[in-house]
C-alpha cells in the first residue's frame, strides 16, 4: 500500500480503540478533495472500511462519485475504495 507500516502501527497503538474512529473521521475529509492522487488515495483506502462508523457511508460514496464526475482519472482509485467499503459488510 505504500504507507509506512511502522508509523501506522505506532498511531494504531497510540489511539487504541479510537483508531477506527480516527479513520472514520479521516474519511469525512473526502469532501475537501478536488482530485484523487497516489498520496491521498492511500488514506482513502485505509479509511474506507471505517467510513460508516462516524457518518453514513453513503455520503462517502457520494463524495467519491462527485470526484469521478470531475476527473475520470479518479475512477481507478474510487473502484478500490468502494470494494474496500463493501468488504466490511
Amino acid at each position: 500500500m505504500g504507507l509506512d507500516l511502522e508509523k501506522r502501527d505506532i498511531i494504531k497503538q497510540q489511539l487504541e480503540e479510537n483508531y477506527g474512529n480516527f479513520l472514520a473521521d479521516l474519511s469525512k475529509l473526502t469532501v475537501l478533495l478536488n482530485k484523487i492522487d497516489d498520496t491521498n488515495s492511500k488514506w482513502l483506502l485505509l479509511s474506507a472500511p471505517y467510513a460508516g462508523q462516524s457518518f453514513d457511508s453513503s455520503f462517502f460514496i457520494e463524495y467519491l462519485d462527485k470526484l469521478a464526475n470531475k476527473d475520470k482519472g479518479n475512477i481507478k482509485y474510487i473502484a478500490r475504495d468502494v470494494v474496500k467499503i463493501n468488504s466490511n459488510f
